[in-house]
Order: structure tokens, then sequence, then C-alpha cells
């Protein structure tokens, strides 16, 4: 048995509703995806975690419910507000909608 939701967004969401809105792929408890070990990927976990982007060779699978690749490249990691990529490196890990709707700077 599986957490029912995940903290994402700023609001709990169904954890199957996140999934397939994100196109998650699950993972069979059965059998370790076969990929290649240098690839980055998304997990999450059973509890409903969201963890941080990482090699597919350095996830501990037996507690993976479902993950995604990491479609913008190998630096990108996910906005530690609204777990979107962030496809830049300034600015520390927020991406730019969560930033805008932030303090500003100055």
């Amino acid at each position: 048995m599986h957490a029912q939701t995940i903290r994402a967004d700023g609001i709990d969401w169904p954890i199957e509703t996140y999934l397939d809105a994100l196109d998650f792929k699950r993972v069979n408890p059965f059998e370790i995806p076969q990929l290649q070990h240098q690839v980055r990927v998304v997990t999450v976990t059973g509890e409903g975690e969201l963890a941080p982007p990482t090699f597919a060779d350095q996830v501990r699978w037996h507690d993976v419910l479902a993950y995604r690749y990491i479609e913008h490249g190998p630096e990108t990691i996910l906005c530690r507000l609204c777990a979107e990529p962030v496809g830049r490196t300034d600015f520390d890990d927020i991406c730019e909608s969560c930033e805008d709707e932030g303090e500003p700077w100055f």
C-alpha cells in the first residue's frame, strides 16, 4: 500500500492524479526498470515523497512507486517550491514562475 497524496505545487495532490498529469512511469515492484545508468530521473516514493533528480544507477528502486526522465538535460534540477524543471543555474533552485510570484530582489 502506498501514500494517497503527494505534496507538490504548494498543495496536497491525489498521488495517482499527480503521477498521471506529469507522465510518471509506474515501477513494477518485482522488476527493476532497465534504464541506462547515467540517465537522470525524478522519482516518487511509496510514501508520497518527490525525490530530487538523480542518476538511475543511484536510485533505491525498492522504495520507488514511479519515475520520469529529466527532459531538459543533465544539469536541470527541480524547483524547490513547485517541482518544475529549472533550466538555468542562477537564482539558486527556484524556477522563473516561482521567482516572479515571490518578493522582488530590489
